[in-house]
């Protein structure tokens, strides 16, 4: 793991440098993402209109579990492309390798999304629907627009602590809502990028005019670019929330636990200069580059006599 963090989350002239060296990558990631994610997309609503013959929310929701784990493969070359330490020779083995490592962690969060998501979008329609009856449920969905959003902004962490730091799910999610509440500039920040982004692809969209080129175009984007791009975009700009708050801190932790270990290891390897010294047989010696009980080293040794007397 780097040890200093090398962006600079507002410097959008370093984002598009960084872009621009490494387009064609963030072109194949998109491609490895896209193309199963789109395969099941394009069965599901084939399913749809010409099975159910209507859309199935629950059907549709699942993309969002098959999607999940494949997202892990682009949450790690685009964090690392993002920062500039992308190493890989072979994106394609870094991309799947990255995936077995976090398969359960993304499909857990990927149920958890699309039970999310089947809730939110019920409870929406529900609001809407009575807000013509009373004002009252103005309320509960103005609070679903809030928790929509806090879970937008967890997902600006959650997938990038996942491949960085090793910890267990719940430490994660907890760690995710702490980064929610301190990086509340830069996640506003990302909002207005991916508003931005929306309204220029669908001024673009509109601008060909013709609808069959207009598909065309939301199509060759999202093959292409916009998912390796949006996730290079989050990674550059909160990736300092996740190095400030959560890598430097568990790095000085380990630097201090290693610190705390030499010392140990000087201070009983000068008291036990000699491995025969073993009158108090639970205590720990530093012998031949790491720490053993001396009853351990004794045992070890007496067997060792044994063979070379026999």
């Amino acid at each position: 793991m780097r040890s200093e963090i090398t962006i600079d989350a507002m410097n959008m002239s370093c984002f598009f440098k960084r872009l621009k060296a490494n387009l064609s990558k963030l072109i194949i990631t998109n491609i490895f993402f896209a193309v199963p994610v789109f395969l099941y997309g394009t069965a599901i609503f084939l399913v749809c209109f010409f099975v159910l013959k209507e859309i199935n929310i629950f059907l549709v929701g699942t993309i969002i579990i098959v999607a999940s784990p494949f997202y892990a493969g682009v949450c790690r070359i685009t964090k690392d492309l993002a920062l500039d330490i992308y190493k890989s020779k072979n994106i394609f083995s870094l991309f799947i390798k990255t995936c077995k490592e976090n398969i359960l962690s993304f499909f857990l969060i990927g149920i958890v999304s699309y039970i999310f998501f089947i809730l939110q979008w019920y409870a929406f329609h529900l609001y809407i629907d009575m807000t013509s009856v009373s004002a009252v449920f103005y309320f509960p969905l103005i609070l679903s627009i809030i928790m929509c959003t806090v879970y937008l902004f967890l997902f600006f962490y959650i997938p990038t602590m996942i491949v960085t730091v090793n910890l267990k799910l719940k430490y994660i999610i907890k760690n995710g809502f702490m980064l929610v509440m301190l990086g509340i500039k830069r996640n506003f920040f990302l909002i207005g990028c991916f508003i931005f982004l929306f309204c220029l692809i669908a001024a673009l969209t509109i601008f060909l005019y013709y609808p069959i080129l207009s598909f065309i175009f939301l199509i060759l984007v999202g093959l292409l670019i916009i998912f390796s791009l949006s996730s290079f975009l989050i990674n550059f700009v909160s990736y300092v929330n996740i190095y400030s708050y959560i890598v430097q801190p568990f790095e000085n932790k380990v630097k201090e636990e290693k610190r705390k270990v030499k010392e140990e290891a000087k201070k009983s390897l000068s008291n036990n200069e000699n491995p025969d010294n073993l009158n108090t047989p639970d205590e720990y010696v530093f012998y031949n580059g790491r720490m053993i009980k001396k009853s351990v080293l004794a045992a070890q040794q007496e067997q060792l006599n044994k063979i070379n007397n026999e």
